[in-house]
């Protein structure tokens, strides 16, 4: 049993959640992701609001998480983006796939 670690953010859009996931995987920051069509209900100013938007769910090691967050923060379109993380056991084998390709 491996530990990685599974970061969820949301995004506006699919074509956006892609760029970024496209931007992480390529650094070797995270090793992969999904992204997922999800509606989302939330108090924002105020107001109930419900929309639209693309869940991404990316996978990373332990010593790259603060590196990975930060690049999310950087990059993302909202003003607070819903960024959310936690360690998850895994299979030796697909844990050190994420490892290796985190290098």
């Amino acid at each position: 049993m491996k530990k990685i670690v599974e970061i969820q953010t949301t995004y506006p859009d699919m074509s956006t959640a892609l760029k970024a996931s496209q931007h992480l995987v390529s650094l070797a920051l995270a090793a992969c992701s999904n992204i997922v069509a999800a509606q989302s209900i939330y108090q924002w100013d105020g107001k109930l609001q419900q929309d639209s938007e693309s869940l991404l769910i990316l996978k990373t090691t332990l010593e790259k998480i603060d590196a990975t967050l930060d690049a999310i923060k950087k990059n993302h379109p909202y003003e607070l983006p819903s960024i959310v993380y936690f360690e998850v056991n895994t299979t030796d084998e697909y844990g050190g796939w994420v490892q290796d390709a985190c290098k």
